[in-house]
């Protein structure tokens, strides 16, 4: 299994640097390739920070503390896989997990440590300008200020976006914006894809198989006790099941909690609505899951 987690590894780090170099090389800073109209395009933009922009601050400490972090993380993350990949009875699929998010952290990670020295850094882009605690631009005499390059101080190359909006039929604040405005990249995805395996597959990754004790009487009077390990774990079938079941259950709150709250607030936070649907649906999955009978 080593082998197959080295594959997977080597494989997304090549496809997400492989992509990256190419919007890096070939398209301009924020161009947009329509793939599938009104739903997926490729929009270059670079961000300081990590998976979807979040950074831990403006300052080029905060920059360094966010890439020692994210070493810190990778280095840990490896060590958790070595543990694994030595304990026969864990699941195959956790570990994968683990693989895709050590991956996924890793690519970004070649892109803050690698790319000020493999690209020239452009001082007319926005995105290489330093910016105050509130988040403004600073400039001197005129001329904004352009951040410190270096080890460690690269940006991360985004480029994949959902242009899908919200229909018609929602309330006002949520009916025409974008469902999903976050602009990714390879690792990105590989990071999220990992921790929603690990979430989703909880149960089956981490199954505690529980020891009961069975007692048989031999012919001549004689008992004997057996110590028999009984697996908890769940089926792919239940567990489709309940993950579609959860999907329904979050459309439903979204599209209906969200006329409720217009309704009866005359206003809607897109926002919080979102995460309160998005909380019920995986309370509904975590129930199903923990209390209906198999």
């Amino acid at each position: 299994m080593g082998k197959r987690v080295v594959i997977i590894i080597l494989a997304i780090l090549i496809i997400d640097q492989i992509v990256k170099v190419w919007v890096k090389t070939t398209m301009a800073p924020q161009q947009t390739i329509d793939i599938i109209d009104g739903f997926f395009n490729l929009y270059y933009v670079e961000n300081r920070g990590m998976a979807f922009g979040t950074t831990l601050g403006n300052s080029v400490w905060a920059k360094y503390a966010l890439s020692v972090f994210r070493l810190a993380a990778i280095v840990a993350i490896a060590m958790y896989i070595r543990k694994l990949l030595q304990d026969t009875r864990i699941h195959r699929g956790l570990v994968y997990a683990m693989a895709l998010i050590f991956a996924g952290a890793a690519g970004n990670l070649i892109d803050g440590m690698c790319y000020d020295y493999l690209f020239e850094m452009n001082p007319d882009i926005s995105w290489n300008w330093i910016r105050d605690a509130n988040d403004n631009f600073v400039y001197v005499d005129g001329a904004p200020v352009v951040r410190d390059s270096g080890f460690l101080l690269g940006s991360v190359v985004d480029m994949f976006q959902f242009t899908s909006r919200w229909p018609s039929f929602f309330p006002e604040g949520m009916a025409g914006e974008d469902i999903f405005g976050a602009i990714w990249n390879v690792a990105d995805f590989s990071i999220s894809l990992g921790v929603a395996l690990i979430i989703l597959r909880y149960r089956t990754f981490f199954r505690k198989a529980h020891e009961k004790t069975e007692v048989t009487v031999t012919e001549d009077g004689m008992t004997t006790e057996v110590i028999v390990e009984v697996d908890d774990s769940i089926g792919i079938g239940r567990w489709a099941i309940y993950f579609g079941v959860s999907v329904l259950i979050f459309f439903g709150v979204l599209i209906g909690g969200s006329h409720l709250w217009a309704k009866t607030l005359n206003s809607i936070d897109p926002g919080i609505i979102a995460i309160l649907s998005l909380a019920i649906a995986f309370i509904s999955y975590w129930s199903m899951r923990e209390y209906i009978k198999r």
